[in-house]
């Protein structure tokens, strides 16, 4: 499970980066 947590932070950051850039490609 602290892959999939590890994962969910990492993206979770990056999805907040995007969103302050005004990026939304990912989803």
């Amino acid at each position: 499970m602290s892959s999939t947590v590890s994962y969910w932070i990492l993206n979770s950051t990056r999805n907040s980066i995007a969103t302050l850039q005004g990026g939304r490609r990912l989803y």
